[in-house]
């Protein structure tokens, strides 16, 4: 999209603005609606009920209805989604804020709503992008899912060589811990020191986090059956991809969808 331009999709349930203007703000505001920023390149800051939030590609952000913000975006790149959404039997997440990952679904369903626009089928999308969005936000309520608490600590930290380690563990879920070190160009042992300082875990369970990151995304694009995604996601036993699955999550992967 070029610069300076945007386009609305106004639905049933959802209005989307797909906009590329960069170096724009806005100054503390609310909205009846709840509301998903998903930037696509460059990236947003938010002021949330007194928190300073930075949103980047790769990640989005979810405001619930009637929660005050502002908005800047200050780069040469302003390509974004903004989702105004209508959750009128879900209150729970009136006054909820969350940034997370970006859920690739969502993003190339709200394309189509774009393309598909005059079709019968459109309140189907929009329907399915509504239910998406509602299990991540129901599953990062869930007290018992560390797989947002860990991407919530993941998000915030602004250290260089902790992104580094992340980004390795990420293209490389069969990897060992001294391999991960040397390619993050650190020893075993301060890859572990800074891991632990930054999130509180061992190098162990970050790499079994995005190991269950990934299979959240396959299971998702429901093309693989469950044996096929745990060696995707570099598991070798069944059984033990199900227990981690269970224990970051909340639920078994059968029941993620």
């Amino acid at each position: 999209m070029k610069k300076g331009k945007e386009r609305v999709f106004s639905g049933h349930l959802i209005t989307l603005f797909h906009q590329n203007i960069p170096k724009r703000s806005l100054g503390p505001h609310s909205h009846q609606e709840a509301h998903l920023i998903i930037p696509i390149e460059g990236m947003v800051k938010m002021k949330i009920q007194n928190t300073d939030h930075t949103v980047k590609a790769g990640q989005m952000i979810f405001i619930g209805n009637q929660v005050q913000h502002d908005f800047s975006a200050t780069g040469e790149s302003g390509e974004r989604l903004i989702f105004q959404l209508s959750l009128p039997k879900k209150k729970e997440f009136k006054n909820q804020v969350s940034l997370i990952p970006t859920h690739q679904l969502i993003k190339m369903l709200a394309f189509n709503l774009f393309i598909y626009s005059q079709e019968n089928y459109i309140h189907s999308i929009e329907e399915l992008i509504i239910e998406i969005i509602i299990t991540q936000l129901s599953f990062q309520k869930n007290v018992q899912n560390e797989l947002f608490k860990t991407q919530a600590l993941i998000l915030k930290s602004s250290n260089s060589q902790f992104q580094s380690i992340c980004e390795i563990m990420e293209k490389n879920l069969n990897g060992k811990r001294d391999s991960i070190a040397k390619q993050a160009g650190l020893s075993a042992r301060t890859m572990t020191r800074i891991i632990r300082e930054e999130i509180e875990i061992s190098p162990v369970d970050l790499l079994t986090y995005f190991r269950i990151q990934k299979a959240c995304s396959l299971i998702y694009q429901n093309k693989l059956n469950l044996t096929s995604i745990a060696f995707e996601c570099g598991y070798e036993s069944l059984s033990q991809f199900i227990n981690n699955f269970k224990k970051w999550t909340g639920s078994k992967p059968s029941q993620y969808k």
